[in-house]
């Protein structure tokens, strides 16, 4: 390898190193919405050049991450109700294209193993108060199903979404998990049923139907900011 080569490998790769770092940091929630990241003290932490900082911070708004504001800085970002609206629907949009998807292609195993799954689900969010382990048994779920439409692509873009709404709009969780649970919704149990039916059109009804109470409470919350009741997220 030559020496230019080499070169441009190190920096690619501590480019790299400090973009996993970064981005682990605050899905790990070390920098909360609204905190200034800044490229010396990051180079400092993490030992590495500027540049490397540089270009994670790049790629991390280029997934919506984080926000650079010219002249001013990064800053992690801090959804508002409105742009917390607009991925959950985008997601929606995703989450049936795979379900309609994997109903085309799923194994009698496979769906026996996503029922189980759904069982499991609908169980912690019926008995649960530990809100965390249903949200990640309700992420299992759903990216499970991502995974059976064998669509890279579909897997990286909701692994994507649902990282930035989680982790930049955290006060959305709870109204998922409560809404859940006052509110009639589609249950993870009849998801599960509906992919195995092998009926398409089902399978995509259900899963659009399923994220419904939640946009609900998204909208409601929504229009109440917009007339003046809620502060701004």
């Amino acid at each position: 390898m030559a020496i230019s080569e080499l070169t441009k490998y190190n920096v690619q790769h501590r480019s790299g190193n400090a973009y996993a770092e970064i981005r682990d940091a605050i899905l790990d929630g070390q920098f909360t919405p609204g905190t200034q990241l800044n490229e010396r003290q990051l180079a400092e932490e993490y030992g590495v050049s500027r540049t490397p900082v540089r270009d994670a911070l790049t790629r991390l708004a280029s997934e919506g991450l984080v926000k650079q504001i010219p002249h001013i800085g990064v800053f992690v970002r801090r959804l508002d109700v409105e742009e917390a609206l607009e991925l959950l629907e985008l997601r929606r949009a995703l989450e049936a294209a795979a379900a309609e998807s994997a109903s085309r292609r799923l194994s009698l195993d496979q769906a026996d193993e996503l029922l189980k799954l759904g069982e499991e689900v609908d169980a912690s969010i019926n008995e649960s108060d530990d809100s965390d382990k249903t949200r990640a048994l309700e992420l299992k779920f759903h990216r499970a199903i991502a995974d059976l439409c064998a669509n890279r692509e579909l897997v990286r873009v909701l692994a994507n979404i649902k990282a930035v709404y989680l982790t930049l709009f955290p006060q959305a969780i709870r109204p998922v998990i409560r809404g859940q649970k006052r509110i009639t919704a589609v249950t993870h149990v009849e998801i599960a049923r509906a992919i195995a039916s092998g009926d398409v059109k089902k399978a995509h009804e259900v899963m659009w139907e399923h994220f419904e109470p939640t946009l609900g409470e998204l909208r409601k919350n929504f229009a109440e900011e917009g007339n003046g009741k809620t502060e701004t997220a």
